[in-house]
């Protein structure tokens, strides 16, 4: 299974405590992520990436993540190619990313 980290699109939704006017820039560095490993149960497919989140910020912040994979829907690994990134317990979507970096384990 080829995935290739670079189709992984970060969608960041930031929740802040205070109101900040500044521009907060949260980075995936797609050079240190990885595709961890894959898992068909139930006529299911389990997608585990290893993402390292950069966040410059002073605070931490809440993200959610989506990729797209394409390329498995082609090779009929997948039915759809959009996915939504999840938590170990697969149902939570939001995560929180501390300042600084941070490893993250997200589940598609």
């Amino acid at each position: 299974m080829k995935i290739k980290l670079l189709n992984i699109f970060l969608i960041i939704f930031l929740f802040f405590g205070l109101c900040s006017c500044k521009k907060r820039e949260v980075r995936l560095n797609v050079e240190e992520s990885f595709f961890s490993d894959f898992e068909v149960k139930d006529e299911k497919v389990l997608i585990h990436c290893t993402l390292l989140i950069e966040n410059p910020t002073k605070t931490a912040i809440k993200v959610k993540f989506s990729a797209n994979f394409e390329e498995d829907v082609n090779g009929g690994l997948l039915k759809k190619s959009d996915l939504d990134g999840y938590q170990l317990d697969l149902k939570t979507k939001t995560f929180k990313i501390d300042k600084g970096d941070n490893w993250v384990d997200v589940f598609f």
